[in-house]
């Protein structure tokens, strides 16, 4: 009897010891997955900040890409303003004989003011001479009246 109860009593302390270790080993493989739980969390949490930052960067270039365009369009625009002012400026040629038909205009004027100073001028001589001759005649009636009262 005494050694059914040893036996009995060593049975209990083995299946308390593997109940000791089971127990253990549940705890181990539960901290391990929480420890793994906590990793997924930690690296899920790094990927989305990295899918953040991708985000913002994919953002940024594409804001560049459309400021880039836009500074195309308006340097486009600016020369196809310019062009069209070009074309709407007269040619080099047509300056040309604008510049000419004035010079033309004004040589012109030139000739027609010396012609006129000219006739004035004649026409001043011409009016000397008249008086002139006026005095003369003036004078040889007085002299002619003197004669006929002497």
């Amino acid at each position: 009897a005494k050694l059914a109860a040893e036996r009995v009593a060593a049975e209990e302390t083995l299946r308390a010891r593997e109940a000791e270790r089971r127990a253990a080993e549940e705890a181990q493989l539960a901290e391990q997955r929480v420890a793994a739980a906590e990793r997924k969390a930690a690296q899920a949490e790094a990927a989305r900040r990295e899918k953040e930052a991708a985000d913002r960067r994919a953002e940024e270039e594409k804001a560049r890409r459309r400021a880039k365009a836009a500074e195309a369009t308006a340097a486009k625009k600016e020369a196809k303003a310019k062009n069209n002012k070009a074309k709407k400026a007269p040619s080099a040629f047509a300056l040309e004989e604008e510049r000419r038909a004035k010079a033309a205009a004004e040589l012109r004027a030139q000739e027609e003011r010396a012609a006129q100073l000219a006739a004035e001028q004649e026409a001043a001589r011409r009016a000397e001479r008249e008086a002139a001759e006026l005095a003369g005649a003036a004078e040889r009636a007085a002299l002619r009246e003197d004669a006929e009262l002497a």
